[in-house]
């Protein structure tokens, strides 16, 4: 199997691997009467998840804890689309996987990323992560769900 087609083989077992080298990703949360509401976002990709920083009283983290399904596409900065959806499952993160997640995002987007987190402000600016995983998967290829208590 060449190079090129194992990648391909790769990103159809996880579709969120063909996101990895882009900027943004529109993120859609869904309200509780199933209109979605989309977001660009930042985000990094390791090992079939994504992972995203917002606040802890935002929105969509609201949305997230309501619903976990959403919808995942390649976005540019201002949210155009880029590519197909994908639909996948969101969660925010425990407290312990904050550290990880934040390392991921800082290593892809760098001075940027630091700049943006500045930590200051009061409860509005408080951070969280969510944690997404595709809910769309080849046949034959299984989802591992994660526990985390």
């Amino acid at each position: 199997m060449t190079t090129e087609s194992a990648q391909q083989q790769g990103e159809r077992d996880d579709p969120l691997a063909s996101l990895s080298s882009y900027e943004f990703v529109l993120l859609t949360t869904m309200r509780k009467s199933g209109v979605g509401v989309p977001t660009a976002m930042w985000f990094a990709y390791e090992q079939g998840r994504l992972y995203m920083v917002t606040g802890r009283i935002t929105g969509k983290i609201k949305r997230i804890r309501n619903n976990g399904r959403v919808s995942i596409a390649p976005c540019d900065l201002m949210g155009n689309v880029l590519g197909p959806p994908i639909e996948a499952s969101a969660h925010e993160l425990p407290v312990a996987q904050h550290a990880h997640a934040d390392a991921l995002l800082a290593q892809k987007y760098r001075e940027e990323y630091e700049m943006d987190s500045s930590g200051e402000g009061g409860e509005e600016y408080e951070e969280t992560y969510i944690e997404i995983v595709s809910t769309e998967c080849s046949p034959g290829v299984a989802v591992k769900e994660v526990s985390y208590e």
